[in-house]
């Protein structure tokens, strides 16, 4: 995996981003803050906000014949036109599907493809969020498939190629990976993952998380060697209430659930929210305005992989003051009685920096965090983030997780505050 190069947005730059998000240094129930919960969600475009607010106030359902079902079909195909450019599945093959939620349509995709598969297990890895691991470990059940799970690294925080190898077979059917983890902040190497499982299961299905990695760099869907990729849009800068998968011909053509005398490979279920789904086309827009202060390139596609390369550096930048801090102010590694997650020079961190407090639990701290006006999120042994922490030796960690709106002064604030909280303790 390649480093990525630590270079913040110029000061000019980084204030034109920030006026077009909304709420970005404060909120109606918190006054002024720091956000550093973008891990939980993203800010929003206000972009979004005026073309979804628009769209929320018709009636008119997008199938009908009338100038404003007319209208909403342009919409919404344009939000999807966006949506493949963002994955690189403009000029690929099989499809977009969508869903209410990315947890919603990473249960269905596994499902129906263990209901379709033949004899043999499924591998998933404690890295993963339970939309894919659970999904994979319930459905396996069902469909009486072999179901295991790759260990993470304890000092790596994350899992290889390598590490799949150990437990996929010529017989794995399903497997599934997390692109970037909700806990730890480490991405994956997905091409290598991918390519390694191919040379030992060729046919096996392949299942990939991007929630978490998609606002923070670039998403080939395609490229990756997956049948299936998922992001949602909250996360990045857009809508709750949705999310998009590109899904493989092969997955496609599964048998599903579908309307009776719809296409055979038809994945649609109902009415969709055509604000949430046109807001990818102001989202496509924000990102080519952003591109375009990068390069000259002329292809949407081109022009946007710039964006979120510019995105992927100065988050950097953000995660190596904060590991590193500077002569005035000391960075989470050179603090007493903290301890970074995944330890504190690693190139696979993107978008969060995890850590823990010897003396204080982890939910302490971002209370008194949040008491200074600086939201953060404790990540704990429940439902979402059990079996990971169990998996790294931790009961719970403090999560700071960035956004490229976010600025290297916000991290100094951040510093200074926690500098606060750590000599009242110690």
């Amino acid at each position: 995996m390649n480093t990525i190069l630590a270079q913040k947005f110029e000061n000019k730059l980084l204030g034109e981003i920030r006026d077009k998000f909304e709420y970005v240094d404060s909120d109606p129930y918190s006054g002024r803050r720091v956000y550093f919960e973008n891990g939980g969600g993203s800010l929003t475009l206000k972009s979004v906000i005026e073309q979804s607010s628009h769209l929320m106030a018709l009636g008119d359902a997008s199938d009908r014949l009338n100038p404003a079902a007319l209208n909403l079909n342009q919409l919404i195909n344009k939000g999807f036109s966006a949506v493949r450019c963002f994955m690189g599945a403009e000029r690929s093959d099989g499809q977009l599907v969508s869903a209410a939620t990315g947890t919603d349509l990473l249960f269905r995709l596994i499902r129906v493809i263990l209901m379709n598969a033949g004899d043999g297990n499924v591998v998933s890895s404690d890295l993963e969020h339970p939309a894919t691991r659970d999904a994979a470990y319930y459905f396996s059940k069902k469909y009486n498939k072999d179901w295991r799970s790759v260990p993470i690294n304890p000092k790596s925080a994350s899992v290889t190629a390598e590490d799949y190898t150990a437990l996929v077979t010529h017989e794995t059917c399903l497997v599934t990976i997390i692109h970037t983890s909700h806990v730890t902040g480490m991405t994956v190497d997905l091409i290598e993952i991918t390519s390694a499982i191919r040379k030992i299961s060729p046919d096996c299905f392949i299942v990939c998380d991007g929630i978490q990695h998609a606002p923070h760099s670039v998403t080939d869907a395609p490229g990756s060697g997956v049948d299936a990729y998922v992001f949602a849009p909250y996360k990045a800068f857009s809508h709750h209430g949705v999310a998009f998968g590109w899904i493989s011909d092969r997955l496609s053509s599964l048998e599903h659930e579908k309307l009776t005398g719809s296409r055979a490979n038809n994945w649609s279920l109902g009415q969709r929210n055509p604000g949430a789904i046109s807001a990818q086309y102001m989202v496509e827009n924000y990102l080519l305005w952003l591109g375009n202060k990068f390069t000259n390139a002329k292809k949407k596609r081109n022009c946007i992989i710039a964006a979120m390369d510019a995105i992927s550096r100065h988050e950097a930048s953000l995660i190596q003051y904060l590991i590193e801090g500077d002569a005035r102010l000391l960075g989470l590694k050179n603090l007493d009685g903290v301890s970074v997650i995944g330890q504190p020079h690693n190139e696979n961190r993107e978008g969060a920096v995890s850590f823990s407090v010897n003396k204080l639990e982890s939910a302490t701290v971002v209370d008194r965090l949040e008491k200074r006006g600086i939201r953060t999120y404790c990540r704990k042994s429940d439902v979402y983030s059990g079996h990971i922490l169990k998996s790294i030796g931790q009961s719970s960690c403090v999560r700071v997780s960035f956004a490229h709106y976010n600025s290297i002064e916000e991290v100094k604030v951040f510093l200074s505050k926690f500098s606060e909280i750590l000599k009242e303790a110690y």
